[in-house]
């Protein structure tokens, strides 16, 4: 529970960081059309079939890896930054973790 609320507080405060001032702008923000919201919707897919009845670690790694999400990634940051969003949802995003050793306590 504390891992989200700290991941709430970062996010909230990004935002109001965002909307101070001309922090982090190279140009000044060109103002909506009277009443209009951009809205961008996108489905990050992770890169594997992770459905727990057929579950193989390892084929699925290496199929993630594979799919190289850091290129995708830079690609969809570069659609958005065109694209100019006053909003932006993502669909079908997961957090990896990774543990070296493993933890065998963990679930």
């Amino acid at each position: 529970m504390p891992e989200k609320l700290l991941c709430s507080v970062l996010i909230i405060s990004l935002i109001v960081l965002n909307g101070c001032g001309e922090f982090g702008h190279d140009k000044p923000t060109k103002p909506a059309s009277s009443g209009s919201v951009t809205v961008m919707t996108r489905n990050v897919y992770v890169g594997a079939d992770v459905d727990l009845n057929n579950f193989e670690p390892t084929e699925m790694l290496n199929t993630f890896l594979e799919t190289d999400f850091g290129a995708r990634a830079k690609a969809l940051a570069a659609e958005i930054a065109a694209s100019e969003p006053h909003f932006v949802g993502l669909q079908e995003v997961a957090l990896f973790r990774f543990q070296v050793p493993a933890d065998p306590s963990s679930p």
